[in-house]
């Protein structure tokens, strides 16, 4: 007697492992998958500046080719540093992009400060993306190649 109410609590307990097992898997595999999830949803096919020399209150284009696996929030921090080595920092506001998944192209306008001094500049782009509830607090980043330009004199 007392090895079958023994079998019957030990089948009970397998089935509420299974019922637990299931819970977490349920609750915690999308937020392991999310976690697990670092790779940065578009890859840089080719990436430039127009025009190549810019005055003051000028605008030059970042041009971006790229390839889009799927679509996400994206943040882009530019940072211009002019002439003089200073450094103009531009907080673009969160943007979804939208495009077909596969290649693309589109331009960045960026507008020289009227400050800015002239000589040899670069323009640098780190991009935050958020592709899941995850990344609003670990979002994945980039940071794109630098693009060289000149700042003319201001006439």
């Amino acid at each position: 007697m007392y090895a079958a109410k023994r079998k019957k609590s030990t089948r009970m307990f397998s089935k509420l492992d299974a019922l637990a097992f299931a819970l977490v898997a349920v609750v915690f595999g999308p937020t392991i998958w999310w976690m697990a999830d670092r790779t940065p949803p578009i890859e840089l096919v080719a990436y430039s500046v127009f025009p190549p020399q810019v005055k003051p209150g000028e605008t030059v284009f970042r041009v971006i080719s790229l390839n889009r696996k799927r679509q996400c929030e994206v943040e882009p921090q530019t940072i211009l540093i002019d002439g003089g080595r200073v450094r103009w920092v531009f907080e673009d506001k969160t943007i979804s992009i939208p495009g077909p998944i596969g290649p693309d192209q589109y331009k960045r306008p960026v507008v020289i400060p009227l400050q800015a001094l002239p000589g040899q500049a670069e323009l640098r782009t780190v991009t935050e993306f958020v592709c899941n509830p995850i990344h609003k607090i670990w979002p994945i980043k980039t940071e794109n190649p630098v693009l060289k330009f000149e700042i003319l004199k201001h006439q």
